[in-house]
């Protein structure tokens, strides 16, 4: 009796083994608001400087973004992925009494997280992720005073991304997540300027 028990012991033992082996790797999509430190004081003083009279202007410092990306969980702790984000515009908008203006601004960017868990329960886990992400900034300025003028201009750069967030696993292959990421620095000095990132979001992941 007792040899049957400790064979069928064995024979647990390797399953559960074998089930955490398996569903190492894995895709995921967040999407949610982002937001920037978008300063307008340069921006007026160019139009004021220019000569607008007048002038009004506001600033839209949040935007839609999408976050994809896939992962391989090596240990049950921790894992590493790999991930895209893309931004929609991020808007500045004057009106003056010679005509109008606007400055926009979107970013993408690809990136390499190293991500760590701490279970909450059966079904949570916790994570955290640090990474290293190349960062890309499009800028377009438009001004309509007594004629059309469009200028365009890019800026690249690296930058460390921190995030933490939560995961429920809805079955061992499908889980729902919710995240905030920072991205210390987004764009160039010289160029347009920098800010930080900030990526609120919630999404699904699948583990195959």
């Amino acid at each position: 009796m007792k040899a049957v028990l400790a064979i069928a012991a064995l024979m647990l033992s390797s399953q559960v083994f074998a089930q955490e082996q398996e569903h190492k790797f894995y895709v995921f999509g967040n999407a949610g608001s982002s937001s920037i430190n978008f300063d307008k004081g340069p921006n007026d003083a160019a139009l004021i400087g220019a000569g607008a009279v007048g002038l009004s202007s506001t600033v839209n410092d949040t935007a839609g973004a999408l976050m994809v990306g896939a992962g391989y969980r090596f240990v049950p702790q921790a894992s590493v992925e790999l991930a895209y984000i893309k931004t929609s515009n991020y808007d500045y908008k004057a009106t003056f009494a010679q005509g109008t203006a606007t400055d926009q601004f979107s970013g993408n960017g690809f990136g390499v997280n190293l991500v760590g868990y701490a279970p909450l329960g059966e079904h949570v886990d916790l994570y955290g992720k640090i990474g290293v992400w190349s960062m890309h900034v499009d800028e377009t300025a438009t001004i309509s005073a007594a004629g059309f003028l469009q200028m365009s201009q890019s800026s690249s750069n690296t930058t460390p991304m921190f995030g933490i967030g939560v995961e429920y696993k809805v079955t061992p292959q499908f889980g729902i997540r919710a995240e905030y990421d920072h991205f210390s620095k987004v764009g160039d000095d010289s160029t347009i300027g920098s800010s930080s990132l900030g990526f609120l979001s919630v999404g699904v992941s699948a583990r195959f």
